[in-house]
């Protein structure tokens, strides 16, 4: 049992009372993966801490026969520091995981996480179909019928699964991040990450290009009228996709209205939904405006608001 268990899970454990929903998956994949990024932060910085290991393993049989080297492993020793749950993840890794300090290296230890993404990817998708109903399909459909009011669309899935296989006026469907008949993607957003930086085959930037084997239908058309969101979390980790949409079809300029769907899941929590809806969009459309080389980026979302192209509704 313990062999299917990945870093990533020992990981996400010990962040789980913060995982609310699948974005804060991803958000702590990014902290701890661009820790380096970073003047203070959090996470442990698991690459520093092997390293010094890693050290102190080359430098103690070798002490007794070098005097030098005694000094130094007394240096490294009062530098070492790390709480409780570095220690714990790397005992995990040594112990557990079967790490190889001797290998110890940037490269390695990327290439070890990277593997173990894999691993937690693989189960992550066993578990999904698990959980698969035979009335998904049926609720799945009714559901793009209300957000599509029937007219013919493109749809771009955010999650694993495939809802509109026998509709009609759905012209195309892209998984962006993989299928659960294939292989499903977790990864964090490239911006700010060098394509030569050890970090990058973590993007789904990269990891997309990895998994395209084949050409595939241009899923965006040359006009539309509407860009509907709905059931999506509207985190930084996939600005990128939104802010190419939005370039694409100039929608400062172009009579596009953008549609965020939201449901009531919760009668209690009514208000604190469309809260954190309206926050979710402000937070998406004020980085947007940020791309912008002049100041029509600031008054964006009020333009789009003022000419009713900005709409949030309850579905």
């Amino acid at each position: 049992m313990l062999k299917n268990i990945s870093f990533w899970d020992f990981y996400f454990y010990f962040h789980k009372g913060k995982l609310n929903n699948w974005a804060d998956v991803e958000y702590f994949l990014n902290n701890l993966l661009t820790i380096k990024s970073h003047k203070t932060h959090p996470e442990p910085d698991l690459e520093k801490s092997l390293d010094m290991i890693a050290r102190l393993k080359y430098l103690t049989p070798r002490s007794f026969v070098e005097a030098s080297f005694t000094e130094e492993i007394k240096k490294l020793k009062e530098d070492f520091t790390a709480d409780r749950e570095t220690l714990i993840l790397l005992f995990v890794l040594l112990n557990n995981l079967k790490y190889d300090i001797k290998k110890q290296s940037e490269r390695y230890l990327y290439d070890f996480l990277f593997d173990e993404l894999k691993k937690f990817e693989k189960n992550f998708n066993g578990y999904l179909k698990t959980l698969q109903d035979e009335k998904y399909k049926e609720k799945s459909q009714q559901l793009l019928n209300k957000l599509s009011h029937n007219e013919c669309y493109n749809l771009l899935s955010f999650n694993y699964t495939t809802p509109c296989t026998n509709d009609s006026s759905c012209n195309i469907t892209r998984n962006i991040h993989g299928k659960l008949e294939d292989h499903p993607i977790i990864g964090i957003d490239s911006k700010n990450i060098s394509p030569n930086s050890p970090v990058f085959r973590f993007t789904k930037t990269y990891r997309i290009m990895t998994l395209a084997s084949e050409k595939q239908d241009k899923l965006l058309p040359k006009t539309v009228k509407t860009i509907a969101f709905y059931g999506h979390s509207l985190a930084p980790a996939d600005y990128s996709y939104f802010q190419s949409i939005f370039d694409y079809y100039n929608i400062y300029d172009n009579n596009i209205t953008l549609v965020f769907y939201y449901s009531i899941y919760d009668e209690s929590k009514e208000q604190k939904i469309k809260r954190n809806q309206f926050n979710s969009v402000s937070k998406l459309m004020s980085e947007y405006g940020t791309t912008f080389h002049n100041e029509k980026g600031g008054n964006l979302m009020h333009k789009m608001l003022l000419e009713g192209r900005l709409i949030l509704k309850k579905l």
